[in-house]
C-alpha cells in the first residue's frame, strides 16, 4: 500500500490506480482558467486528482469525473469521499465514447493518455491509462465536441512533440486555441510540454504563456511556478 500524496485541502490515495500523482496535472489543473465554469467534466480522471482541484478552484461548479478502469475508481471514489466538495462531485465507471450527458458542460479538462498505441507499458492496467485503449487524442477531441457548449473550453497538457503533430488536426476539426502555455523544465532546456485551451467560437488571436518549472538545481523552484502551485503543493508556502 502505497502513502496518500497529500495536498493543502485534499489527499490523493493511489493504491489502485495505474498512473500516480504527477507534475503534468497538478499544472493543469492549476493553470486552467475559466471564471463562469458551472458544469466540469474531468475525461480520464484516474485518482480524481484534476476533479478535486476543479472543485476546490470552482467554488459555484458541479464536476462530474469519468473513468474507464475499475481499480482507478476505487481510489477516486474515496479520495471524493473524504473530501469536503463530494456534494458537487459525481464520479462515472464508463468510457467516454459510451457516455451521454443530460446536457453540455462549459469546461471539460484531461490529461490525457499520449503515448502511441505501438508503445505500450507493459503491465495492462498501465496500459490501457497511457493509451486510452488505442484512442487516438483526436477521436477524443472529436467526442468532446459534442458534450460542450460553444462558447466552453476544453484543456489538456500533451508533450510539445505530440501537440505538433496533431495541431492541425485539431485546428481542421473546427477548434480555436484560445490559450497557451509553454512548459519548460528549467531554463537552459526546451519546452517538453504545452498546456491548451480550445474553444469552439473563432477567436482572432491565441494568449501565449510560457512558464519555468525549476531554476538551476533540483527543486529551486522559479517565483512562477510557485505563484501558480501555492495553493495545492504542501510545499509551496
Amino acid at each position: 500500500m502505497s502513502r496518500p500524496f497529500h495536498f493543502k485541502q485534499f489527499s490523493i490515495r493511489q493504491d489502485h490506480a495505474a498512473m500516480k500523482v504527477g507534475t503534468d496535472a497538478v499544472l493543469l489543473g492549476a493553470w486552467v482558467s475559466h471564471s463562469k465554469a458551472k458544469n466540469i467534466l474531468d475525461i480520464g480522471c484516474g485518482t480524481g486528482l484534476l476533479t478535486l482541484m476543479m472543485a476546490q478552484r470552482f467554488e459555484n461548479s458541479f464536476i462530474t469525473g469519468i473513468e474507464i478502469d475499475p481499480d482507478a475508481m476505487l481510489d477516486a471514489k474515496y479520495n471524493i469521499d473524504n473530501s469536503e466538495w463530494g456534494d458537487r462531485i459525481q464520479l462515472i465507471n464508463e468510457s467516454i465514447s459510451n457516455y451521454t450527458l443530460d446536457s453540455k458542460v462549459d469546461l471539460i479538462i484531461t490529461n490525457p493518455p499520449f503515448f502511441p498505441y505501438d508503445t505500450l507499458a507493459p503491465d495492462q492496467k498501465r496500459a490501457l491509462a497511457r493509451s486510452g485503449s488505442g484512442y487516438s487524442f483526436i477521436d477524443w477531441l472529436r467526442i468532446s465536441s459534442s458534450l460542450v457548449e460553444v462558447n466552453g473550453k476544453i484543456a489538456f497538457i500533451l508533450p510539445i512533440d505530440y501537440w505538433q503533430n496533431i495541431e492541425k488536426d485539431v485546428v481542421e476539426l473546427g477548434f480555436s486555441i484560445y490559450r497557451r502555455c509553454n512548459v519548460k523544465p528549467t531554463p537552459q532546456k526546451d519546452v517538453h510540454r504545452v498546456m491548451i485551451e480550445l474553444q469552439q467560437e473563432e477567436c482572432t488571436s491565441t494568449i501565449i504563456e510560457e512558464l519555468t518549472i525549476e531554476n538551476n538545481k533540483r527543486h529551486d523552484y522559479t517565483s512562477d511556478y510557485i505563484a501558480l502551485t501555492h495553493s495545492f503543493y504542501l510545499k509551496m508556502l
